[in-house]
């Protein structure tokens, strides 16, 4: 806090004011080489228009930190055994075992063996009293950490099936009757839904059969141009990967400068060719020449198929099978 600007009082204002300035500053700087400072009013709004004291320093001792960090304490007594095996009556024998002269009742042959003995003695007392006690301590924390959590769980059990407060009752939410009911009623027309239900499973299920043996048929139609042997394979690949095999298959169809996929079968199919080709208004000569019959047989090879339950092949005579 800075310190507080000492003022006089208002009585002595009126006689320490000299008469002339002169006298002003004789009397208040005498002997003074720096500029001399006036009485300045300190504003309500400052810090330093009310004096306060100064507190007094802080006595706290503050202890230095701690620095490392401490071992975990050891389990002394392990889970094996319920931890019972140290308090046995021979464990202090085997963990310290007395001298085979000690045992066999012989005298100690000086004294600085009967002090040895006489220590021994001592550490096996001090073992089994530690441990008794230590095994007193740890029955004793157990006892009070179950009696707690029972305490714990009673109090939790007593809170969970009382009855509730009226505190609660009377600020609680009104509630309908029929929004309590969860219960879930049955439909009572459930047999005749479930009887549509089946009706419309077993018919997609049929449409699902009948496809796949449409597709088994088709399938065992068109198997007969199956390639499945390596000599087939062979004499397709020689026949195909030819030189001049676009030219000799679209002079088939005249087209005499075929040189590739494109020029041999033509692009693919449009919608527009096909209702051209359908309303015999198309421009492409195959299909403009092609007879009624041509037609007549793809259909009927079509209604057959779907007659007799299985596909039948339609033939390359279709553009589309050309290949």
């Amino acid at each position: 806090m800075p310190p507080s600007i000492p003022r006089a009082p208002l009585r002595s204002l009126t006689s320490s004011i000299p008469s002339t300035t002169s006298s002003i500053s004789t009397a208040l700087r005498t002997f003074a080489t720096t500029a001399p400072r006036l009485e300045v009013d300190i504003p309500p709004e400052s810090p330093r228009f009310i004096n306060l004291p100064d507190p007094p320093q802080s006595s706290e001792r503050k202890l230095p930190p701690v620095k490392g960090v401490l071992p975990v304490p050891r389990e002394i007594f392990h889970r094996r055994n319920n931890g019972s095996h140290k308090v046995q009556p021979g464990f202090v024998d085997q963990t310290v075992p007395k001298s085979k002269a000690e045992l066999a009742g012989e005298e100690p042959r000086s004294e600085k063996a009967a002090w040895k003995r006489l220590m021994a003695e001592s550490r096996r007392q001090a073992l089994g009293a530690g441990i008794s006690t230590l095994w007193e301590r740890k029955q004793t924390r157990e006892a009070r950490a179950k009696g707690r959590a029972e305490k714990h769980r009673l109090r939790n059990l007593m809170a969970a099936n009382a009855p509730e407060r009226l505190d609660d009752v009377y600020t609680r939410g009104t509630v309908t009757k029929h929004t309590l009911e969860t219960k879930v009623i049955r439909d009572p027309l459930y047999k005749e839904r479930q009887l549509e239900s089946q009706v419309r499973t077993a018919a997609l299920q049929q449409v699902r059969s009948e496809t796949r043996k449409d597709a088994l048929q088709r399938l065992y139609v068109e198997a007969g141009n199956f390639i499945v042997s390596e000599d087939e394979l062979s004499k397709k690949v020689e026949e195909i990967f030819t030189a001049d095999y676009f030219k000799t298959y679209g002079k088939q169809f005249a087209i005499h400068d075929a040189e590739n996929v494109w020029d041999a079968h033509g692009p693919p199919i449009t919608v527009k060719s096909m209702f051209a080709s359908m309303k015999g208004t198309s421009t492409v000569a195959i299909d403009y020449y092609k007879s009624e019959a041509d037609e007549t047989t793809l259909r009927q090879r079509t209604v057959a198929g779907e007659l007799t339950g299985g596909a039948m092949s339609a033939g390359p005579g279709s553009r589309r099978d050309r290949q």
